[in-house]
């Protein structure tokens, strides 16, 4: 199957990382795991293809000095390592998450949504830097998104 148009393009925060990815508290009902079709995703999208999913340089180095075992291949493949100076020169990561959702709003589909933890969305969306154009999914509902985007890619 060719490329695909996605809804959203996605930014992803440690926290997702970690309550999805790396603890596993919410499941996908198919295989295989969320991080692959992630991979997936990232790969397969029009316009975007590796760059589609996005995370900030620091939260993606931060991830694997904490993830000893996991390959930077591996989650470069998901994710695209989003180094740009005026985005990573700022301390607080929401801000700098928000920002960097924001930047990829001008490119198509001019949408973005953030995935975080169930934890994080209302912080989100209270932080003076959040525009309603920004859609922020966690747990349950982000998996259902992920879930999407890999069937449309990917049908079995």
């Amino acid at each position: 199957m060719g490329s695909i148009l996605f809804d959203y393009r996605i930014v992803c925060d440690r926290h997702f990382f970690n309550e999805v990815i790396k603890n596993k508290k919410y499941l996908s009902p198919s295989k295989p795991s969320i991080m692959q079709k992630l991979m997936y995703i990232n790969d397969k999208a029009k316009n975007h293809s590796r760059i589609h999913n996005v995370m900030s340089k620091k939260v993606f180095q931060d991830i694997l000095k904490e993830n000893s075992s996991l390959s930077r291949g591996i989650l470069r493949a998901s994710f695209w390592d989003c180094d740009e100076e005026e985005f990573e020169a700022i301390g607080d990561e929401m801000e700098r998450n928000i920002k960097i959702a924001i930047d990829v709003l001008d490119e198509e589909p001019n949408r973005t949504m953030i995935l975080t933890s169930t934890a994080m969305v209302t912080a989100y969306q209270q932080n003076p830097h959040y525009i309603k154009e920004l859609n922020i999914k966690a747990g349950v509902e982000a998996i259902a998104i992920i879930d999407s985007y890999f069937n449309s890619c990917c049908p079995r």
